[in-house]
């Protein structure tokens, strides 16, 4: 997920108000960058495009990345979604078409969510893998809307298997996530980890470098600051905001440190997909399991 922040507000509002009432083109009408990126990406790397989508939450502003199955659902994370409810989502497809949502599912422990469309569309999805058993220096790949990026063509990035790790959840030993050495930036939460095509996890995070404690209670104590020279600007809806020299800092601050890349980043396997998934009665379609590339 990306957060346009003090920096950037009007950036959300500017792309939602250029697609509203985007109707999608035949194939032949494609935007000229998603045509360009689907006559170099192969036939594996054509269909993630046609399933991947830019996921814009009104609320909080932010914009992040999901993905369609072949069955119509779309994936991302609970994170990405926020505190949007369905009709204050925004679904903008690679062929340029905005779409909107009717019904939402959300795993918060997961960090997964599963959207249904307004109405139906031309089912271009992906396939899950049912079982995925990856060893270090397996390589990946996803498509997805790192920092926002304005226009409908995802960009794509790979990284290979660097370890494993989990998420306390409140049974159970925690939710299993791969750690994938590659630039996954903020942005690319909610897209396709892909291996041979078929979907093997969801892109969740990027590591962050840690701040010594230090560190990071002076910032907080900067956001929370009451006092000092106060500054009024326009966000990106046209609302007054009043905010303060400190306050301003540590949201520089902040962004920087979001924004750095350590090329560390973390997917949830996709065998905590499909349980969510099987659990909200959601259909997908499984395919074999598929040994990743190597180094």
């Amino acid at each position: 997920m990306y957060n346009t922040g003090l920096l950037a507000k009007r950036v959300l509002v500017l792309l939602t108000a250029s697609y509203l009432g985007a109707q999608a083109p035949d194939e032949q009408s494609l935007p000229v960058a998603t045509q360009w990126s689907m006559d170099a990406a192969g036939e594996s790397g054509r269909a993630a495009i046609r399933s991947v989508v830019k996921i814009a939450c009104s609320k909080a502003q932010t914009v992040g990345t999901g993905f369609q199955l072949d069955t119509g659902f779309i994936v991302t994370n609970a994170h990405v979604v926020g505190p949007c409810g369905a009709p204050d989502l925004l679904i903008l497809s690679s062929d340029g078409g905005a779409l909107s949502v009717s019904n939402l599912i959300i795993d918060p422990e997961r960090d997964l969510a599963a959207l249904r469309l307004s109405k139906s569309v031309e089912t271009v999805g992906l396939k899950i893998h049912r079982n995925i058993n990856p060893k270090i220096g397996d390589q990946f790949s996803t498509w997805g809307y790192p920092f926002g990026i304005p226009g409908p063509a995802p960009l794509w990035t790979f990284g290979y298997l660097s370890g494993f790790t989990t998420t306390p959840t409140s049974h159970g030993i925690g939710v299993k996530h791969f750690v994938i050495t590659g630039a996954f930036n903020p942005g690319n939460s909610g897209g396709p980890l892909l291996a041979d095509g078929a979907v093997a996890g969801v892109v969740v995070s990027k590591r962050l470098f840690s701040l010594p404690p230090f560190l990071a209670s002076a910032l907080t104590a900067m956001a929370n600051n009451r006092t000092g020279v106060a500054f009024e600007a326009t966000d990106g809806t046209g609302k007054k905001i009043e905010f303060l020299e400190s306050q301003l800092t540590a949201e520089l601050l902040k962004y920087y440190r979001d924004v750095s890349q350590v090329f560390i980043g973390e997917a949830i396997a996709a065998n905590e997909l499909t349980a969510f998934l099987d659990a909200h009665q959601i259909p997908w379609s499984p395919v074999a399991h598929v040994t990743p590339k190597k180094k």
